[in-house]
């Protein structure tokens, strides 16, 4: 179960969601609010640019396996 599971982790995987969570950090940020607040522009591009990558992997080995784990 584990191999399939980090066989599915790949660079693209893991980069894009460090990138999410990056962009997640940006948008709570108390230091940049007075920033987005002169540039909602830039608020909203963060926004619509926030794409949550799931990881699929269509296995009978790990079809059991909670979602939190």
């Amino acid at each position: 179960r584990a191999r399939e599971v980090l066989a599915a982790c790949t660079r693209a995987v893991i980069r894009e969601t460090r990138m999410a969570e990056i962009r997640d950090e940006l948008l709570k940020s108390k230091r940049l609010d007075a920033y987005f607040e002169k540039n909602p522009r830039e608020r909203l591009s963060f926004e619509q640019d926030k794409k949550q990558y799931k990881l699929k992997i269509h296995s009978p080995a790990i079809a059991d396996v909670p979602d939190y784990l």
